[in-house]
């Protein structure tokens, strides 16, 4: 994904080089944008970019976030002619970005009468060479969207799922299946998209496909974002300082409405340029007091005798200090943990400021900041975000 070379990208060779276990019959779909000719973003302001509280990165058109929907039949047909109209399994994901100037990429899953997906079927704004306004339609009350299929971070690697882990892409609406993906938007937030005019741009995603869905997707893969998934913690971070935290919780009473316990196999965790450790912890609350125990020093309890059932345990430790909130290095790491009913989940991320002369507030744009944490799992369950 570091080349952002489309003709490396569309070297399929390579791309089955780099997952080694990947089967030989699995074909890739490919999830991308078709941009001929990247706007003027800096011309032709639209009304939602000159409304109040817009980030002057998205008002000047420094930054832009596009969308472009997708019918994932009309791709597996390409893809594959001879499973036409047939449902298929994905059971990898290989990133394929433009540019370095991509900073994420959101697979949103949405709904046959999503209003969202509608929208998004042009890039444009009707009669005009104006992008059309894209808020993350997962996010936005009514889109008909709910969760994310994928997210992608500038340095991620292509993911192969474990053995008999995928989610199914395709089929017909009333099948029985509803954990099927059938219709996505593809959401691109470009940074430096003022200097991109006049460049061609095929970002996205290429999943690769089985046809035996019912043994490579036996388990369901899923998403989940904790911390601050909407980037809106209202406090803003305090300048001149060289160790702020802030800490995001997600309660039992979200877990408790999984139908099953989540068994994580991957985390991500994102964050700005002044982000130092991040550190996510699973607890469950003891039954008599409702309460998840911590140390004396208010800190985790990561093992020792004091690591009661009922103590913090750290699942996901990153720190500046291996780079992990570069920009180009933020990948799906690894992991191995589970998520039970009624579990309460804690994500501490700490930042130094100490070079900054004002306050930063959380918010989408590279300047301002984030506390992230992504996690991929099985089986799937309904939701998608926590904190």
């Amino acid at each position: 994904s570091a080349t952002y070379d489309v003709a490396k990208q569309n070297d399929l060779e390579l791309s089955r080089a780099s997952m080694p276990t990947l089967p030989p019959h699995a074909v890739p779909v490919d999830v991308r944008m078709d941009v001929a000719s990247f706007p003027d973003t800096t011309a032709e302001i639209s009304a939602a970019r000159r409304a109040p509280g817009v980030h002057e990165e998205f008002r000047s058109g420094k930054t832009l976030v596009w969308c472009q929907s997708f019918l994932l039949s009309d791709l597996l047909r390409r893809a594959a002619p001879d499973a036409a109209g047939a449902k298929m399994s994905v059971v990898a994901v290989e990133p394929l970005p433009g540019s370095p100037d991509v900073h994420h990429m959101h697979l949103h899953v949405c709904d046959a009468d999503s209003r969202a997906f509608q929208t998004h079927a042009a890039l444009f704004e009707e009669g005009t060479s104006r992008p059309k306004t894209c808020l993350p339609p997962s996010w936005t009350p009514g889109s008909g969207c709910h969760g994310t299929a994928w997210t992608f971070l500038p340095g991620q690697e292509p993911v192969r799922f474990p053995e008999g882990v995928g989610f199914t892409v395709g089929g017909e609406d009333g099948d029985g299946d509803d954990l099927a993906v059938r219709r996505v938007v593809l959401e691109v937030h470009y940074d430096g998209a003022d200097e991109m005019r006049g460049r061609a741009d095929r970002s996205g995603l290429r999943l690769w496909a089985t046809s035996d869905w019912k043994t490579d997707a036996r388990e369901r893969v899923g998403l989940l974002s904790v911390a601050d998934p909407f980037a809106r913690l209202p406090q803003n971070l305090p300048a001149g300082e060289r160790d702020v935290r802030y800490v995001t919780h997600c309660p039992p009473g979200c877990t408790s409405t999984f139908a099953k316990p989540m068994r994580v196999f991957a985390s991500m965790t994102h964050a700005h340029l002044r982000a130092r450790h991040v550190l996510t912890s699973v607890g469950t609350p003891d039954p008599r007091t409702g309460l998840v125990s911590v140390a004396d020093d208010g800190g985790d309890v990561s093992g020792g005798a004091n690591n009661a059932s009922s103590a913090w345990r750290v699942v996901v430790a990153a720190s500046d200090d291996a780079g992990a909130f570069s920009h180009d290095r933020q990948k799906f790491e690894p992991a191995n943990f589970s998520i039970q009913p009624g579990d309460a989940l804690r994500t501490e991320c700490r930042y130094d400021t100490s070079a900054a002369s004002s306050s930063i507030p959380f918010g989408p744009a590279t300047s301002q900041e984030m506390c992230m944490q992504v996690f991929l799992y099985y089986p799937k369950q309904r939701e998608f975000l926590c904190g």
